[in-house]
């Protein structure tokens, strides 16, 4: 047996009435197959009364100065509404396009950023080449320039980690940026 709710009992007495049978505690608590009354009958008792709320309000009549003045005032609850609804749509379109305008210049500015990382490391690479090609002048130097050859390619190594790791933080800012812009994106379409 289904754990009685109010609910159930009330689509109980409802398909009873469907049916043409008077929805008594007896006939419920049959349809449900089990039941206490002292459960049913506070549920049947309610669902009468607004069954007898229901009937009365039907009959009334309501005056036609009285539909007149809720059809003009549902009107303009409507136009109030909808004014308002194109309000805060125009408020939130217009915040969102000050922040795509915001993305846009922070993905100019890590374009600029990775640009001039891209030109620093070409210029250390050519320092570096340079000096690769000085070590190699001179066979007599050979020895002691080796040890700042080492050096130089350590430092190498640790200025190419830097900036790998900062292009890579700032291809990570600037993917980052281009999902925020594509969410924008995908908004503004879905709200057109």
């Amino acid at each position: 047996m289904k754990t009685l709710t109010d609910n159930l009992i009330i689509e109980t007495c409802e398909k009873l009435q469907s049916e043409g049978v008077n929805p008594t505690q007896n006939a419920v608590r049959e349809a449900l197959g089990g039941g206490s009354f002292a459960t049913i009958a506070p549920v049947i008792k309610k669902w009468r009364e607004q069954q007898t709320e229901n009937a009365e309000l039907t009959t009334v009549a309501i005056p036609e100065s009285v539909q007149t003045a809720l059809s003009q005032f549902g009107g303009n609850l409507w136009k109030s509404a909808m004014s308002e609804a194109e309000s805060r749509m125009t408020s939130e379109r217009d915040a969102m396009a000050v922040a795509r305008d915001e993305l846009d210049k922070e993905r100019s500015d890590y374009t600029d950023a990775i640009a001039i990382l891209e030109k620093e490391s070409a210029q250390k690479d050519i320092e570096i080449s340079e000096i690769a090609s000085k070590l190699a002048l001179s066979d007599t130097e050979n020895a002691t320039l080796n040890s700042d050859k080492i050096m130089l390619i350590a430092e190498k190594s640790k200025v190419e980690a830097v900036m790998n790791e900062r292009l890579n933080g700032l291809q990570n800012r600037l993917d980052d940026a281009i999902k925020i812009i594509d969410k924008f994106d995908i908004k503004n379409r879905d709200s057109d």
